[in-house]
């Protein structure tokens, strides 16, 4: 799912984005869930400890970013 960014004048940066909530796991713009296919039987238990590790990378990844947007 995407989330479009919006004006918001309560905000630090003026703007109300996903990609900056602590909760968001990977720090983006969109959501991507993975819940469902872990909760299944729908994928390996390596498939789902793969789409842990990506997840972890990817928040690192956006972590080290951060500074660069002066958040």
């Amino acid at each position: 799912m995407y989330v479009r960014s919006m004006s918001d004048d309560t905000t630090y940066l003026g703007e109300a984005n996903i990609s900056y909530c602590k909760a968001n796991k990977m720090r983006e713009d969109y959501i991507l869930n993975f819940d469902y296919l872990k909760g299944t039987d729908a994928i390996t238990k390596e498939q789902a400890e793969a789409i842990d590790v990506y997840e972890t990378e990817i928040f690192k990844i956006n972590e080290a970013l951060l500074p660069l947007y002066d958040i």
